[in-house]
């Protein structure tokens, strides 16, 4: 492996994994009612935040499917690696924690 390509495949999984955190707080903040619901039925909250969650993964495709149309396949394995991560944190938060 390359030191180019490795370090394409680093800049992606950063990138893919800072972004959900991103888009989390910039879709909380468009809809600020998300964080009220939380109040009034906890077990509602938890079937609304397996959605927002699953909503902060929309950043990271864009970025996957720019990157291979830039020709950056490195960069999209990286962003690729880092979203299974996300989903697979996201499937224990849906499946395993219950509060």
């Amino acid at each position: 492996m390359t030191k180019t390509k490795r370090w394409w495949i680093i800049a992606g999984a950063v990138v893919g994994g800072i972004l959900p955190p991103i888009s989390l707080y910039t879709i909380l903040q468009a809809k600020p009612e998300y964080t009220a619901i939380q109040r009034i039925d906890p077990e509602y909250m938890l079937d609304l935040n397996f959605q927002i969650l699953s909503m902060g993964m929309l950043g990271n495709g864009i970025v996957f499917f720019a990157a291979l149309r830039f020709n950056k396949e490195d960069a999209a394995q990286g962003v690729l690696m880092s979203s299974i991560i996300w989903l697979l944190l996201i499937a224990i938060v849906k499946f395993v924690w219950k509060p």
